[in-house]
């Protein structure tokens, strides 16, 4: 696997109908900086609302993966092909830049993406490239469709599919390596449904800007020619045929693989598993993959693999961004001893609206006293407002004018409280950012010891002067 960080060269453009919504769009892809990841930009909107490739954001999975900025309104439709081409080209940093709110669909392969890759060029950078090294097996099932993940030295993908019906035959497709075989294997391969599913498909908000020019329709019930053009519209580039008969297709040429569904579905797979946020180096084996199984595997994976997703993302945050001692945090939030619950800031990103913070959790604490004699715990309570000091320490470092303001906790929702805190451990406290309206935010926190959950929380906080208090 790549070893350095890799993104573009320079920024490349290309225009075209969303399959989905059938809006025009221009996508552009640009140069991102190391540890940057993969984001979506929607510059149609005033304040360019940021969406990061990462399974957190999935809003729905039906018929394609569509992420969100946490404001329902803000979303980005079939996410998957773009995805799964900046996986295939190993590009980690990129700002995808849309003007609506679905990537032009192309040919409905990802080879138009893998285009604007090569023309641009890749540079490589100097940070190391973090992947997930699979020291063991995993296996997860979600209604029909199963997924493993086995050891390997690669990153691998194996898929099988079997739609149960004759149109399709039942099919298995393996990338051995996909440095060297995604661009020509399985970029090209388009993506497909059943002719039975269209009329269905166009009344369920779905193919706006589908047609045979970017999606295979494999024939699973016998149809004339004339009852096909009633269907998909007069215009389309129908193969020269009467009658289409089970275990054909309309799209003039043919399949470009004898196994293009397949291969397909492995693209959309990559697409998908990539919002864990880290390349796998493994070989995940899935049977009848689809995108909502696709999004619950990666769920469960980042459940799994928690404590060294969280560890390589602390990495990444220390190593380029700032830190406070106790006597910066003074300077910012206005808690004092015995309320002052934060030793230490270990860094913070503003390009992701992350921070880590630190507590060191003695026996002198004064809680420890009466919570309880003999049995001392770390209340849950001031286990949430450590989370919250370290969200204000966010805010207020990024406001101008620090002393007029104070950060004020509104409520706290989905509390977790996962293992009892006690003298000794040292609390690892790392909050983001993840809405904001005006005066109002919301947060979503995690506390650890030891890489291990101890509690988690959703905040919301409101920032207000404090001269009004």
């Amino acid at each position: 696997m790549f070893q350095k960080q890799r993104t573009l060269e320079k920024e490349i453009s290309f225009s075209g109908k969303g399959l989905h919504t059938g809006h025009e769009t221009t996508i552009t892809l640009k140069p991102a900086p190391e540890n940057f990841g993969r984001r979506f930009v929607r510059v149609d909107r005033d304040s360019k609302p940021e969406i990061f490739a990462s399974v957190n954001k999935v809003l729905s999975t039906s018929r394609r993966t569509t992420l969100t900025s946490g404001n329902d309104e803000i979303v980005v439709h079939t996410t998957e092909h773009i995805l799964s081409a900046l996986e295939g080209c190993g590009i980690d940093n990129c700002i995808i830049e849309l003007t609506s709110d679905e990537p032009p669909i192309g040919d409905g392969s990802a080879l138009h993406f893998v285009a604007m890759i090569k023309e641009s060029g890749v540079k490589v950078q100097n940070a190391k490239r973090n992947f997930i090294t699979i020291d063991k097996v995993y296996e997860f099932t979600y209604g029909n469709s199963h997924f493993k993940v086995i050891p390997s030295t690669k990153q691998q993908f194996t898929v099988a599919i079997d739609y149960n019906t004759d149109a399709l035959s039942v099919s298995q497709v393996t990338l051995q390596d996909v440095e060297k075989e995604f661009v020509t294997e399985f970029a090209p391969a388009r993506t497909f449904c059943f002719l039975s599913e269209i009329s269905q498909l166009q009344h369920t908000d779905n193919i706006k800007g589908g047609s045979l020019e970017n999606a295979i329709v494999i024939v699973d019930n016998f149809m004339l020619r004339e009852q096909v053009l009633d269907l998909i519209g007069k215009n389309e580039p129908l193969d020269e045929r009467d009658s289409f008969t089970v275990n054909s297709i309309l799209n003039k040429g043919g399949f470009r693989f004898d196994d293009e569904p397949a291969r397909h579905k492995l693209l959309d797979l990559i697409g998908d598993t990539s919002l864990l946020g880290f390349p796998i180096q493994g070989h995940i084996i899935a049977t009848r993959p689809g995108h909502e199984a696709n999004v619950q595997f990666v769920r469960y994976l980042q459940e799994q693999l928690l404590s060294t997703i969280e560890r390589i993302s602390m990495n990444d945050n220390m190593q380029k961004d700032t830190s406070m001692s106790i006597g910066d945090i003074m300077d910012v939030i206005p808690h004092r001893y015995p309320f002052l619950l934060v030793d230490r800031v270990l860094s913070i990103n503003y390009e992701e609206n992350s921070i880590v913070g630190l507590k060191n959790v003695t026996f002198n604490e004064p809680f420890f006293m009466g919570h309880f004699p003999n049995k001392p715990i770390m209340p849950g309570v001031l286990l949430l407002e450590s989370m919250a000091q370290v969200g204000g320490l966010l805010l207020l470092n990024s406001e101008d004018d620090l002393s007029t303001k104070l950060v004020m906790l509104l409520g706290a929702n989905n509390v977790k409280f996962r293992k009892p805190v006690i003298p000794g451990d040292q609390l690892i406290m790392k909050v983001r950012l993840v809405n904001r309206r005006m005066n109002i935010v919301g947060f979503e926190a995690k506390c650890y010891v030891n890489d291990v959950l101890v509690t988690e929380a959703e905040i919301r906080a409101a920032i207000v002067d404090r001269a009004t208090i």
